[in-house]
């Protein structure tokens, strides 16, 4: 019988846990991107806005292919691995695509993505203009 190892605690259980859900998204984006690109190929007509699609979903896919197959890098590389692709992909549907639902869905989940696997700094963008809101308190 194996002994039962101690359950990480405190930090290195959020870092197991953030590495874990990182991984299943990784794999997920990577089934998601290569059904997006056989859509567009099949789907789209031949225009000016097919090609660059397809490439940035080719392109993303052979990103999250890396880590979706290798399980490397670990932390908060991985988290920058998902944010990122999804990043550019919704950034490219606003360009080609316009304001349908599509972009938006996608930047917005890539948004809630950021602040889960990444912390509440990465998704937080302050003024440098205005003061900080804990300084405007006093």
């Amino acid at each position: 019988m194996q002994e039962a190892e101690p359950e990480p605690q405190g930090a290195d259980e959020a870092l197991a846990w953030r590495n874990e859900l990182a991984l299943r998204l990784i794999r997920a984006l990577l089934v998601i991107f290569l059904a997006s690109a056989v859509l567009i190929w099949l789907v789209m007509a031949h225009g000016q806005s097919r090609n660059p699609l397809l490439v940035c979903a080719l392109l993303a896919a052979a990103i999250v292919s890396v880590p979706a197959l290798s399980g490397w890098p670990r932390g908060t590389a991985r988290g920058w691995v998902i944010i990122v692709p999804a990043l550019v992909t919704a950034l490219m549907g606003y360009v080609h695509v316009g304001v349908f639902s599509g972009p938006g869905v996608c930047l917005m989940v890539t948004v809630m993505l950021a602040g889960l696997l990444l912390g509440r700094r990465a998704r937080s963008v302050e003024n440098p203009l205005m003061p900080p809101a804990w300084a405007q308190s006093r």
